[in-house]
């Protein structure tokens, strides 16, 4: 399969390209292009490639979710609460359906969780400012990974001045690893595409046969104002190799990958989903380019952030 190092170079390169062609709007404008990636080392390598330049916001899809969200205390609270009173339901009435045959650790577990959300309910009007933590702990404030995966889509598409602030702050944004995102992030980026389609540009990079995580979105469809774009070439793998590889992928999505020396080409590369025009209002066209992987000035960008570091 098309190795994940290189797709973590093209996304490099998209980058650089965005940087250096629009770096200077983007600068006068007070805004960035945002790289959603799976892990907090992902996204480290990444900054440390671009010379951590201040116009890209690298991180990880739950920080940067928060990002967006953290400004909307007021919303946060009202979802806190509903989702702290749902729950709660649900463990009560699992509680009262227990048989003989339910454990005493599962009893015991049941009713500590029923007592915590009891506790926590008349608090959390009194919190003063929501936080991000690993866990949940709604009596403190605190909400946990899966709150901030589960909230922040469901604000971004019933909040239209939400999904308008997204594009406001962030005209462009690429997420790595897509195939294993998950569908709800996925669906509420492609609602702001939807909703500021002259001012967002939305980029995924991934590979489903890749995918690890069973949540994750897997293949993404293209829809009909998108373009799709592979990169079957690969230069890491023997020629032996990409048989095998190829004879796997046969049956799945029919990729068939060639070698550099057969194809010439310099990169390996997953599918990406980039939607195709993204105007500002000078009607200047600001898509991603779909050839990132020959672009000069994207080389030129890399090697000069490298040089950087060396320094």
């Amino acid at each position: 399969m098309a190795s994940k190092y290189m797709g973590f170079r093209i996304n490099l390169k998209a980058l650089a390209h965005v940087v250096d062609t629009r770096g200077v709007e983007l600068r006068s404008t007070n805004q960035k292009v945002a790289c959603i990636t799976y892990t907090e080392i992902a996204a480290l390598e990444i900054s440390d490639e671009l010379a951590h330049d201040p116009i890209v916001h690298v991180s990880t899809i739950h920080s940067y979710l928060w990002t967006l969200a953290r400004p909307f205390q007021n919303d946060i609270r009202r979802w806190v609460e509903n989702r702290a009173q749902t729950r709660l339901e649900a463990l009560v009435a699992e509680q009262a359906g227990f048989s003989s045959r339910i454990q005493q650790r599962r009893r015991h577990d049941t009713a500590a969780r029923i007592q915590r959300l009891t506790d926590a309910l008349p608090r959390i009007d009194q919190i003063e400012s929501f936080t991000y933590g690993i866990g949940s702990d709604y009596g403190r404030g605190v909400l946990g990974h899966e709150d901030i995966t589960t909230m922040v889509p469901e604000l971004i598409c019933s909040k239209p001045l939400l999904a308008k602030l997204v594009a406001r702050q962030y005209p462009i944004v690429f997420v790595d690893e897509s195939q294993d995102t998950l569908p709800e992030v996925v669906d509420c980026l492609r609602h702001v595409a939807r909703q500021q389609k002259d001012n967002f540009c939305l980029g995924f990079f991934g590979d489903p046969m890749q995918k690890i995580y069973m949540r994750g979105i897997g293949a993404i469809p293209c829809q009909d104002d998108w373009s799709e774009v592979k990169k079957p070439e690969n230069f890491r793998s023997p020629r032996r190799v990409l048989d095998v590889i190829n004879a796997i992928r046969a049956d799945d999505d029919g990729l068939h990958q060639v070698s550099r020396a057969t194809s010439g080409a310099s990169e390996t590369r997953r599918s990406q989903l980039l939607r195709p025009t993204c105007r500002r209002n000078t009607n200047r066209n600001t898509a991603a380019d779909p050839d990132l992987a020959g672009n000069e000035v994207a080389h030129r960008r890399l090697d000069t952030t490298r040089r950087r570091r060396r320094n």
